[in-house]
């Protein structure tokens, strides 16, 4: 079957809009398509935001359908030095820094007191993504989580980092076909309006409301 055929329309909506420009390089403004502008919509939406929820999505849906998310080898390992404490929790964590994407192996006594480990893979969806400090975050919300209840609320919250770390951050031009393509993933994502912290991703504009306001 082809990758889209079970997929699910969440917001239909977003199927017949357009990129129309951004704001500050970080707000994408879209409007319906030319064939279907009869009520003159459009809507502002926080390229961050909306990237981070639909990675939040394919993430949570990833973790939860299978053995864990699919790591990526790196070509070069990237060294991450620890102190004591970090060094504890990256070892209590491993099991589950495992089945979240990331390998890492212990290379040894390290300059902060604790261990130098070598992170070896990476959750797909990060790419080439420097992780260090997100491993070592990871690494304590995950340690010492106790009961399966408790680590699968601190999951959630570990599935966020992920998400944010791996999408556009700050402001940054979409080329056309990438904003096209956020818009469309939006239609296929289960996001309430909301990025997966609760804030806010698209606000909806009707041009009544535009007109009213220049008096027209």
């Amino acid at each position: 079957k082809g990758q889209h055929e079970c997929r699910v329309v969440k917001n239909p909506e977003f199927l017949s809009l357009e990129p129309a420009g951004q704001l500050w390089g970080e707000f994408l403004v879209a409007e319906a398509s030319a064939y279907d502008k009869a009520d003159g919509t459009f809507y502002l939406i926080d390229q961050h935001g909306a990237a981070e929820r639909i990675a939040f999505e394919r993430l949570r849906k990833e973790y939860l359908g299978s053995k864990g998310l699919s790591g990526q080898m790196l070509l070069i390992p990237e060294r991450l030095e620890t102190g004591p404490d970090e060094s504890a929790a990256l070892t209590e964590a491993g099991d589950m820094l495992k089945k979240l994407g990331f390998e890492v192996m212990d290379f040894g006594p390290g300059r902060l007191g604790g261990e130098t480990f070598l992170i070896k893979a990476v959750p797909e969806i990060l790419g080439n993504r420097t992780s260090a400090q997100l491993l070592k975050d990871l690494a304590e919300e995950v340690a010492g989580s106790g009961g399966s209840a408790i680590l699968e609320e601190r999951i959630e919250s570990v599935l966020m980092r992920i998400a944010c770390h791996s999408v556009i951050r700050g402001a940054r031009p979409l080329a056309p076909d990438e904003a096209r393509s956020l818009l469309r993933a939006l239609a296929y994502t289960d996001f309430a309006g909301h990025c997966p912290h609760g804030r806010p991703v698209v606000k909806r504009f009707s041009r009544k409301e535009v007109e009213a306001f220049f008096k027209r």
